[in-house]
């Protein structure tokens, strides 16, 4: 017995550093295997694969997850060779998105495979994923607070290491700092504030710290979706509880936000909300998605139905040179690439997901996270990051979270 655990431990580890790289390593725009993503996948890939040649049987849960991803291969293979009747495209694009997906389905997969063959139980695997999340987040924190005093260069070092990052300015010397990480801290606002009905242990202190450092973390992102969407978690608790303490949350905010006011200044909190929302810059980067809105329409209006195929970008408009394909209109994207029906079949995917709320008994604690999961992908109309290895444990957490709360559902909480 104690050795079989030891091997199931053993085949364990590369998932760990899989879900760990994917949420603490930004991308570098190359997404190559020889890098701390690319062996950890391949590691934990090639792990389960001898760990399913030792045991020399499927379950029934993993029989329909490996059709499901032949299924799909399938789909990108077609979509591959749809590529190759367009100029728009290098092998380079269509290989490398082709490989996203692949990354993204298979993540999802090792995950529904290790937490239902109890490699690790659902509430470890949440666990997991906020203490690395938390991890990234102090770290960004404390990297900024050492650059406000000097003591490191962030734009420097990032560039070292091959960080790829945006940039611009809050305030002073306080510059943005977003990487392709960040967009997971937002939504994990919703499993924090609701880990009590998740088979979680945490203290309320330690809800209170994550929350805090996850806060600083966005606002230094200084995204508007992502401020949206953490501000969003905040409502969608909130509708899950009694009246009077919605009321008495609200107040908190209230007034957590008049004593940011006022230890920061009224003058500078309107300089940082005009810069964000209202500024030059603002106004540019609404702009260049309009701009990408355009020129993905055109090219979709000439292959409508099937798109221009896996890889395939607008030479009008390239809005990132190492990966041509990808655009932060990512919806618009996928139309142009795989035309209505691609764009079809990747919403039943996700409808897979979205079923699992929907099942009865529905209480509000389900539409909570359903909400945020839709949130989730609308999130692919202003940011490129629906296909990546963060991606991919995004949607396995969110579809282990809807079978959770099936087969635990809550009688208090029911609409």
């Amino acid at each position: 017995m104690d050795s079989r655990i030891n091997l199931r431990f053993i085949f364990l580890i590369p998932f760990i550093f899989l879900i760990l790289s994917g949420l603490t390593v930004p991308s570098d725009g190359d997404h190559g295997l020889i890098s701390i993503k690319g062996v950890s996948f391949v590691a934990s890939v090639f792990g389960l694969g001898a760990y399913l040649l030792i045991n020399n049987q499927l379950s029934t849960i993993q029989v329909k997850f490996l059709l499901f991803l032949i299924v799909a291969s399938m789909a990108l293979i077609f979509w591959f060779f749809v590529s190759s009747f367009y100029d728009a495209t290098t092998i380079k694009s269509m290989f490398d998105q082709f490989k996203i997906f692949w990354i993204t389905l298979c993540t999802l997969g090792l995950s529904i495979f290790f937490v239902k063959e109890g490699f690790l139980s659902f509430p470890t695997f949440i666990k997991m994923i906020l203490y690395f999340n938390l991890s990234y987040s102090l770290l960004k924190v404390g990297a900024v607070i050492l650059f406000l005093i000097g003591l490191i260069n962030i734009e420097d070092a990032l560039k070292l290491i091959g960080v790829r990052y945006m940039s611009m300015s809050i305030y002073g010397d306080l510059s943005r700092l977003q990487t392709s990480v960040d967009i997971m801290t937002p939504f994990l606002s919703i499993f924090i504030l609701q880990s009590d009905y998740l088979g979680l242990s945490f203290s309320r202190k330690f809800k209170v710290f994550y929350i805090v450092i996850s806060l600083i973390s966005i606002f230094l992102s200084f995204s508007r979706y992502l401020l949206f969407i953490e501000v969003c978690g905040f409502i969608f608790y909130w509708c899950t509880l009694r009246l009077r303490h919605v009321f008495k949350y609200f107040g908190y905010a209230i007034i957590g936000m008049m004593l940011i006011t006022f230890w920061v200044g009224p003058s500078t909190m309107y300089s940082i909300v005009e810069t964000r929302f209202f500024s030059t810059a603002s106004r540019d980067s609404d702009t260049v998605r309009s701009e990408q809105v355009t020129a993905l329409m055109a090219e979709f209006r000439e292959a409508p139905c099937l798109g221009n195929g896996l890889g395939s970008y607008s030479t009008e408009c390239i809005r990132d040179y190492v990966n041509p394909h990808a655009y932060e209109v990512q919806w618009v994207a996928f139309l142009m690439q795989f035309g209505i029906a691609g764009v079809f079949l990747m919403l039943l995917a996700m409808g897979i997901i979205v079923i699992k709320y929907l099942t009865f008994p529905i209480s509000r604690l389900k539409i909570s996270f359903l909400l945020m999961f839709i949130l989730w992908i609308l999130s692919g109309f202003t940011n490129p990051f629906l296909i990546s290895l963060t991606s991919g444990i995004v949607y396995s957490l969110f579809l282990l979270t809807g079978d959770y709360l099936n087969e635990n559902p809550l009688q208090n909480c029911k609409m």
